[in-house]
């Protein structure tokens, strides 16, 4: 790949790509400057060196190569980038790992096919349409998000693939239908409200099943496969991605319900990871649309951890983050259904940043003149990275400080803490700090 990669480059021009969108003038001393298509420039803070092939931008510190520049202005990733890339260069790409286009074409009909009976099974249900009537879900929004319902028979959708000539043995890895002991083929998906999930292209990759009413497990997700990898898919993705761009922040919620509640709200810019915690490739591609990111999940114990860890990988990616639970008890589906939309809209309004919203669960759960409370704020504060936060919350906590009433004092003592943890932190790393 890497002759491949430097082929490519060779043949193509950075500044004859770059041109396509920013307006470039030059060249001067080999560089061409234009407005930077990464922020609102107002003075040419942009350069492109045809020479080294690398761009930058001296405002916003915008940079790369020829790659980069399509992964960012395209909002794919490299594979996607090399491809597009190696067609307008004429490279032939060597072999890659996975389905032939024809056989990449094929799973995909299989898929469509799945998703057309699942939507006329929901028709034909009575159980699930009453279901779907009592979640708040209209018919405007069962065709909107192509929802429809598997019933509650072995093998239905595998005699329906079987009958359109689909090879059930690639149905199978799609997460389609499994292989009983005799050799036949059953569906994966019984009894259940189906939600297809599209990639941000829009492509059909996958699908979720929720049980109708309490049964267990409540949620049935596709593993991964041909077509699917659930780390690098967000649900619902592809279509906020436009709203995403335009607010530049996303709304990060914790299920396929959830996300239609939003979208049903007004909060068009909501996504969900896919029945597991997020990923750090699911924070990056949120990282290409927007530059902050709210955390909206569940106000219980484990939407409260979720959240933090969450908050944590999304940082990581480059994103602001602000962490604004649900009210007690509630998520934007139910928020939606009892209190309306505009109560949807509030919940994911402000919130806090990840430190406040820690420093705040430690001040409701344990008491702030036991020395417990301390070496856990001290534990918390010692690992975060942004000085400016953690100066805001040491102003914050001192009037809390049980010793004295003096608060510069106390914002003092509360340093020497911090810088003691940093120290045992170091120790426990086996490192000198």
């Amino acid at each position: 790949m890497g002759d491949e990669r430097e082929e490519i480059r060779r043949r193509l021009n950075l500044v004859d790509l770059v041109s396509q969108r920013v307006s470039l003038q030059g060249p001067k001393q080999g560089k061409w400057k234009g407005l930077c298509p990464f922020h609102d420039d107002k003075n040419p803070s942009f350069e492109v060196n045809p020479s080294i092939g690398r761009y930058h931008c001296w405002a916003c510190g915008e940079k790369g190569d020829i790659f980069s520049w399509v992964m960012k202005t395209r909002n794919v990733e490299f594979r996607e980038a090399l491809e597009i890339l190696a067609r307008e260069a004429g490279v032939e790409l060597e072999a890659y790992k996975g389905p032939t286009r024809s056989e990449r074409l094929a799973l995909e009909d299989a898929m469509e096919h799945a998703k057309r009976f699942f939507e006329a099974e929901l028709k034909r249900s009575e159980a699930a349409r009453k279901y779907c009537a009592d979640r708040g879900l209209d018919e405007s929004t069962l065709s909107a998000w192509e929802i429809g319902y598997a019933p509650d028979v072995g093998d239905a959708l595998a005699g329906s693939l079987r009958k359109e000539k689909f090879e059930l043995r690639r149905c199978k890895e799609l997460f389609l239908v499994e292989e009983d002991a005799s050799g036949g083929y059953y569906d994966k998906f019984r009894g259940r409200l189906m939600f297809p999930i599209r990639d941000e292209h829009g492509k059909l990759v996958a699908f979720g099943g929720r049980v109708l009413g309490d049964g267990h497990p409540k949620y049935i997700n596709s593993s991964d496969t041909p077509l699917y990898r659930k780390s690098h898919v967000l649900y619902g993705m592809h279509r906020a991605k436009a709203a995403i761009a335009k607010e530049q922040q996303a709304v990060l919620v914790e299920g396929y319900l959830d996300v239609i509640a939003c979208h049903r709200a007004g909060l068009e810019t909501a996504v969900a990871s896919l029945g597991t915690a997020l990923a750090t490739e699911q924070a990056k591609l949120l990282g290409r649309w927007c530059r902050q990111a709210v955390i909206l999940y569940d106000a219980d114990e484990a939407g409260k951890k979720a959240a933090d860890r969450a908050a944590d990988i999304l940082q990581e990616a480059g994103l602001e983050v602000r962490i604004a639970l649900m009210p007690p008890g509630e998520d934007p589906d139910t928020l939606l259904r009892t209190q309306g939309a505009a109560a949807v809209v509030a919940a994911a309004k402000g919130g806090l940043k990840p430190l406040a919203h820690r420093i705040g669960q430690l001040v409701a759960r344990s008491d702030p003149h036991e020395e417990a409370f301390w070496s856990e704020a001290f534990s918390i504060l010692a690992a975060w990275r942004s000085p400016l936060e953690l100066d805001e919350m040491v102003v914050r906590l001192a009037p809390l400080y049980p010793h004295t009433k003096d608060p510069t004092i106390n914002q003092k003592s509360i340093r020497t803490g911090v810088n003691e943890a940093r120290r045992q932190r170091a120790r426990d790393a086996g490192r000198t700090p």
